[in-house]
């Protein structure tokens, strides 16, 4: 059976991970992550497809340690946005 989130959707959680959080989650939308991975992938000399594909890959051989660091990340932004001392 086809994934359909392969590879835009596991693509695009990496990269937004990368950016961080905010009040309102991540800092980057799936637009502004199609916008940078079609100019990584102008100036890397490669298709766009073949980008969202390496950066799908790298996600999945690694999808527990990044989701890991991310939920950390997402945890603490959210306490030093929400909580009050």
């Amino acid at each position: 059976m086809k994934d359909s989130r392969y590879p835009y959707t596991y693509a695009d959680d990496f990269v937004r991970s990368l950016a961080g959080y905010n009040e309102h989650g991540t800092k980057l939308s799936r637009a502004d992550v199609s916008q940078i991975v079609s100019k990584l992938a102008l100036i890397w000399g490669i298709d766009i497809t073949k980008a969202f594909n390496m950066l799908a890959d790298y996600y999945l051989s690694n999808q527990d340690e990044i989701d890991n660091k991310s939920m950390l990340d997402f945890q603490i932004a959210f306490k030093s946005i929400h909580v009050k001392e």
